[in-house]
């Protein structure tokens, strides 16, 4: 059954609204409630006006069959004549055409992995400087140590404010002296301290202390690719001491707005998990960031101090 030429207005109105306004441009001779007649429009002007983004367009809707009156082809052909496009439509492909600039494709998301590179930073030797260095875990519960290295940019080198990440994982038959380091491998740490220059036979009251030491100092590294779960990985080859040992390297700021700013967040104990119970005070480093916090009775409050760590 043939669409009526209503029905096609209305689907092509549907169709072009995603791209900008169409208006139902009403002609001919109108009688009101109260008797008299009304004149809208012009003969022969179009269906629809469609209005872009800096142009508009005349659309004279037809079905299959319809054909056009002198009128209506005169009124199409004086738009043209004035730069507007204009034309029959017996279709919404063909409205699209028309609204559409010369050669403009329907615009959809095509995947296109051509020219794309790898986002590991390639094999190779790299002077970096210890940006952070922290208790993390895994989503599954399991805890290690979160070094962060930085590409130094105050040394002439590829791939410079790259992040290249290392961790030290806790040992399933801890030695004593890796008990002593609450379980982490110990010959990590102190090949760690060892490439950063800490001297020999210094004492850390605890593990928190010797990763503080760490936080700013420059070295050296190896870089080699391998694969976890299939998923190819960065992993630290080696750690020696650096050939630059006078670090000037500036960490980017991440919001400088946070500067000189504090900031109390007071949050609700009901929505906290119940590790913050036993929660005296701790300090969380991210991303060069501070948040302290405090439990003040049940309350913990979150304070923003906005200041870079050891930068």
């Amino acid at each position: 059954m043939q669409k009526s030429e209503t029905i096609l207005q209305n689907e092509i109105r549907a169709a072009l609204s995603k791209y900008g306004k169409v208006y139902r441009m009403n002609s001919g001779i109108f009688r009101t409630f109260d008797g008299r007649f009304v004149r809208c429009g012009v003969r022969g002007m179009s269906d629809l006006l469609f209005v872009g983004n800096g142009y508009i367009a005349w659309l004279e809707c037809k079905t299959d069959k319809g054909e056009l009156t002198f009128e209506q082809a005169e009124f199409l052909k004086n738009m043209r004549e004035l730069g507007h496009r204009a034309s029959v439509v017996r279709s919404v492909k063909e409205a699209l055409k028309i609204i559409k600039s010369e050669g403009e494709a329907e615009k959809m998301i095509k995947i296109d992995y051509k020219g794309l590179t790898e986002s590991l930073i390639p094999e190779g030797q790299y002077e970096v400087v210890i940006k952070s260095a922290f208790l993390d875990a895994t989503r599954g519960g399991t805890e290690f140590i979160n070094v962060q290295f930085v590409v130094r940019n105050d040394v002439e080198q590829k791939y410079k404010n790259k992040y290249i990440f290392y961790q030290v994982w806790k040992k399933k038959e801890p030695s004593e002296q890796d008990k002593i380091c609450e379980g982490f491998s110990s010959k990590q740490l102190f090949k760690l301290c060892q490439a950063v220059n800490i001297p020999a036979e210094k004492e850390f009251a605890n593990l928190d202390a010797m990763l503080e030491e760490l936080i700013g100092k420059p070295l050296l590294i190896g870089v080699k690719h391998g694969f976890y779960n299939d998923k190819k990985q960065e992993n630290v080859s080696f750690m020696s001491v650096t050939e630059f040992p006078d670090c000037v390297h500036e960490f980017r700021k991440i919001n400088s707005k946070l500067e000189n700013k504090t900031e109390e967040i007071i949050i609700n104990s009901d929505y906290l998990p119940f590790w913050f119970a036993n929660l005296i005070y701790e300090e969380i480093r991210f991303y060069g960031i501070i948040l302290k916090m405090k439990i003040d009775g049940i309350i913990p409050i979150f304070i923003l101090e906005g200041k870079n760590v050891r930068q």
